[in-house]
């Protein structure tokens, strides 16, 4: 036997006011301003001209860049801070074959244990299938 119902249910102009469906940016989007991230990832604040150049590369509003760099830091940023943090209290600032493990500065604070990908910047990190930031 159905439940009572309210008619909410059957209303189409319901889900149009109610449901709105998160944008998923392009991946070439994503891929810049990752990219601009990880290059900066001492001062990931960008300008607001910096923003305005991203903005107009990716196709995206200034908002929606301002919005991506506010989860990017929460997201991307802070956990490998939080597993650098996590690496020098347990292991200290040496890695298991007793060489010194190289560190990033951020807003002037040296954070040890975790360098940036690129070039530059010897072991790194990968955010995996999962989601999950892995040792590369």
């Amino acid at each position: 036997m159905a439940s009572p119902s309210t008619g909410d249910d059957d209303d189409p102009d319901k889900d149009k006011l109610h449901n709105k469906k998160r944008g998923i940016f392009p991946k070439v989007a994503t891929n810049i301003l990752r990219a601009w991230l990880f290059q900066h990832l001492t001062h990931p604040y960008p300008s607001e001209e910096q923003k305005k150049q991203l903005a107009q590369d990716t196709g995206l509003t200034i908002l929606q860049v301002n919005n991506w760099f506010i989860n990017a830091r929460r997201r991307i940023v802070q956990p490998m801070i939080d597993q650098s943090n996590r690496a020098v209290s347990q292991a200290g600032p040496y890695g298991p074959d007793g060489q010194p493990m190289g560190g990033f500065v951020m807003d002037g604070q040296t954070h040890m244990g975790i360098r940036p990908p690129g070039p530059m910047g010897g072991v790194g990190m990968g955010m995996g299938v999962e989601g999950q930031w892995h040792y590369m």
